[in-house]
């Protein structure tokens, strides 16, 4: 991630006036980083808890196949990398 925001820079480009970089969990390098990073968190309990749930209807079905599709929520904490 820091390596993509001193590209961007060094190609001239500003950050947040041109780009906006968003960090999904991954708060060590977010906060290393000045402006800090905004933050996508995503709910992995919701994730674990779905994919259990599939995963023995998988076993009860007796079926190896998988057709399902999970929407979780991000939640999204702003900080000076984003745009307004």
């Amino acid at each position: 991630m820091i390596g993509v925001i001193t590209e961007v820079l060094d190609s001239g480009v500003s950050i947040p006036g041109k780009l906006s970089i968003l960090n999904f969990d991954n708060m060590d390098q977010s906060s290393c980083v000045r402006p800090s990073l905004p933050l996508g968190a995503v709910d992995y309990q919701t994730i674990s808890g779905a994919a259990c749930m599939l995963m023995f209807d998988m076993t009860e079905n007796g079926s190896c196949e998988l057709n399902a599709n999970i929407y979780v929520s991000l939640n999204l904490a702003e900080r000076e990398y984003a745009k307004g």
